[in-house]
């Protein structure tokens, strides 16, 4: 062999590697455009999995909402009756009137403050037995509780034998 000149067979193995090295670098891109074809799905899909995520925690702060509207009416609707029951009482409540109450003060789904004057309505005789007056007071003095619990644990604590005229239009506006 003489210098200068390169070998034929040297040649074809380098035109063989030469191809060889092109097609591993297209093998090599390919394999990255799918990586990035994956990668690009699972972008998408990781995209809708959190707007899916977040169209759920919409629907649950929405469940949660009407929970709380619920529970608000469920509030309004056991002062109501509260008021009503108020507004004929003539020294304690009767019989009905007590069941009823004693099912407002056992149902969970109602606020504490609720609950407590359901059961200090079961327990009138005249006026608040002197147990109930402290959680009554505590009610009154809230300031984060509605104005109509307010208002119906001022009339409870204040009570002697029946409501005056002036609690007698509270509770009007109760029963609105």
């Amino acid at each position: 062999m003489k210098a200068g000149k390169t070998p034929m067979s040297v040649l074809i193995i380098a035109s063989f590697l030469g191809a060889a090295a092109s097609s591993i670098t297209l093998a090599a891109q390919d394999k990255m455009e799918g990586k990035s074809e994956m990668r690009e799905m699972g972008d998408k899909s990781m995209r809708e999995d959190t707007r899916q995520d977040m169209m759920r925690e919409g629907s649950m702060r929405e469940d949660m909402s009407r929970d709380m509207d619920r529970d608000k009416d469920r509030d309004r609707l056991a002062i109501h009756d509260m008021a009503q029951i108020m507004m004929n009482l003539n020294h304690y409540a009767n019989a009905a009137e007590k069941e009823r109450l004693r099912k407002m003060a056992d149902d969970a789904a109602l606020r504490a403050n609720v609950r407590v004057m359901a059961q200090a309505m079961v327990n009138l005789e005249h006026q608040a037995r002197p147990e109930d007056k402290p959680r009554l007071r505590k009610i009154m003095d809230d300031e984060s509780a509605p104005a109509q619990e307010r208002n119906m644990a001022r009339i409870l604590n204040n009570l002697m034998h029946m409501p005056s005229d002036e609690d007698k239009k509270a509770l009007q506006e109760m029963m609105k």
